[in-house]
């Protein structure tokens, strides 16, 4: 018996099957006949992850369905890309050479794309550094070259290297300008320079202000928790005159014992420490100490090293104050200038150096053993109560 006839699908009409077939197609699906993949393996696969898809979605909602099916699909794709390349043979691999290489060169346009837009400086501004940066433009206290900074910023205002950025004078004072940004300020004015990267451009006021010398207090005497006091110091110019307008650098050593805020000091624990200023060609420094407030130096223990106590002397008094073994200082403060000090003496196995006087008001002792004291006197010829402090600050024992 013969085979009954097949009825034969014409040219137009498979033409039409294969292009509605492939239309209804994902992407995924898609891309794995491209390179060669065996319709039929992936079918199997990707049919069962459309079941659970569907099962997923009635239960748990379309939203987690949806992320479910993606990673799912996202792991399987190495798995049928390495079955195509089995089994679509030669033009199969080149298939997947062709996807992976498009696909690396999407990911580094892309990437390189974000990278140039990030890297575009949209603004230029003056960058900080200790003879620099003020609000409306940059002041150099030094006649010395120094070199300007300035950063480039992007869109999000991140810093973005600006070492290309070029420098020109453009008016007022005539400062000497190199195109690195090295400039010399030779005397005192104002200056416009134009600072360019590239086609951003932005105007720097320089202010040449030179400081040719700082001065300051040699020494402040504090009370830990006691009021804070400003920090006396005038930077002055190569005439002599002060500069009003500053921008350099105040430092405290060891920030545990005093505080420095807008150029006031407040004591905070009892030591000693220093405060640094220096401005353009000056520096000076000013040397602190802060003492623990008692009311008198008997019965010290060896942990008070810094020490105050209030003095009163009334017409016709004598007192005498025990002191500690060992090596210290001892500073006579008036409660006001146009006091006359006490007289002082130091009593037993002690030297001090040098003698307290009328114009002595700090001394280095040396009590050699127990018993030594100080004797205070009120003064001939005054009649008034004289008050005041005497802080001892011990050396540290060797």
């Amino acid at each position: 018996m013969s085979a009954p006839d097949t009825p034969r699908m014409s040219t137009s009409l498979r033409r039409y099957a294969d292009d509605h077939r492939s239309a209804s197609q994902t992407l995924l699906e898609r891309t794995l006949r491209f390179i060669g993949a065996d319709i039929a393996f992936a079918d199997d696969v990707l049919g069962d992850l459309v079941q659970e898809r569907a099962r997923r979605a009635a239960v748990r909602g379309a939203w987690a369905a949806d992320l479910w099916y993606v990673a799912e699909a996202l792991r399987s794709i190495p798995h049928l890309a390495w079955h195509a390349v089995r089994h679509g043979g030669h033009r199969g691999r080149t298939h997947v050479a062709a996807l992976l290489a498009m696909t690396a060169l999407a990911v580094t346009m892309a990437v390189f794309a974000l990278r140039t837009a990030e890297d575009v400086p949209v603004r230029l501004e003056v960058d900080g550094q200790r003879t620099t940066n003020t609000v409306d433009g940059i002041v150099v206290h030094t006649t010395h070259p120094v070199r300007l900074a300035m950063r480039a910023l992007d869109a999000k205002g991140n810093p973005m290297k600006s070492s290309n950025v070029r420098y020109r004078w453009a008016s007022g004072a005539p400062v000497g300008v190199a195109a690195n940004g090295i400039v010399t300020c030779a005397h005192a004015g104002d200056a416009i320079l134009r600072a360019s990267l590239g086609a951003l451009a932005a105007n720097v006021r320089v202010h040449c202000l030179p400081v040719k010398e700082v001065r300051a207090e040699m020494w402040l005497h504090l009370v830990a928790g006691g009021p804070p006091q400003e920090l006396a110091f005038v930077a002055l110019d190569p005439d002599g005159l002060p500069v009003n307008r500053l921008a350099g650098e105040v430092r405290v050593k060891d920030s545990t014992i005093v505080t420095l805020h807008k150029g006031v000091i407040r004591p905070i624990a009892p030591g000693h420490t220093n405060v640094s200023m220096r401005f353009g060609d000056g520096e000076a420094s000013t040397q602190i100490s802060v003492y623990e407030p008692i009311h008198s130096f008997e019965d010290l223990h060896r942990g008070q090293r810094f020490v105050v106590a209030p003095l009163r002397v009334a017409r016709g008094d004598t007192l005498r104050w025990p002191l500690p073994l060992g090596l210290f200082f001892l500073t006579y403060q008036r409660a006001a200038d146009s006091e006359p000090i006490p007289s002082f003496s130091a009593e037993g196995p002690i030297m001090c150096l040098p003698e307290f006087g009328p114009t002595v008001e700090f001394v280095s002792c040396l009590a050699r053993g127990p018993g030594a004291s100080l004797r205070i006197v009120h003064p001939r010829g005054s009649t008034s109560v004289i008050s005041g402090s005497l802080s001892l600050e011990r050396r540290p024992s060797p």
